[in-house]
């Protein structure tokens, strides 16, 4: 029998005291394999199954941001949003960037996760 009393090196996930050797070393591996991303996608969301996280995880991550505002611009850029606004005569600087964050998350599309200044994991919900 074992008991789990410290689980510094799993970046937060919590692990119960009886945790199984295998959940353990699936998790160390999604860690070692996915980094810090995983680790706080699997804290938020603590799934049973580490190969169904591991699955969600691949399918939801789109990156670590400096800020959730820089991630709004960069899928405005990236879909023509901003180009097109230029077009029009409209300047990005009249862009309500808390808003449009706000509307990405409550709307159910993105998760976000700040873990540290500068440091923003972005996940899909769809």
């Amino acid at each position: 029998e074992w008991a789990i009393h410290s689980y510094n090196f799993f970046e937060g996930i919590a692990l119960s005291e009886c945790e199984s050797i295998e959940n353990v070393a699936a998790l160390g591996q999604a860690i070692l394999d996915h980094g810090e991303s995983f680790a706080e996608f699997q804290g938020y969301f603590n799934y049973d199954d580490v190969a169904q996280a591991v699955e969600e995880f691949t399918d939801r991550f789109m990156g670590v941001y400096k800020s959730e505002e820089d991630f709004a611009y960069e899928q405005l850029e990236q879909d023509g949003t901003l180009d097109r606004l230029e077009k029009i005569g409209f300047s990005e600087n009249y862009i309500n960037w808390d808003a449009i964050v706000n509307d990405m998350e409550c709307g159910g599309g993105y998760l976000f996760i700040r873990t540290g200044f500068e440091e923003v994991h972005v996940f899909g919900n769809d």
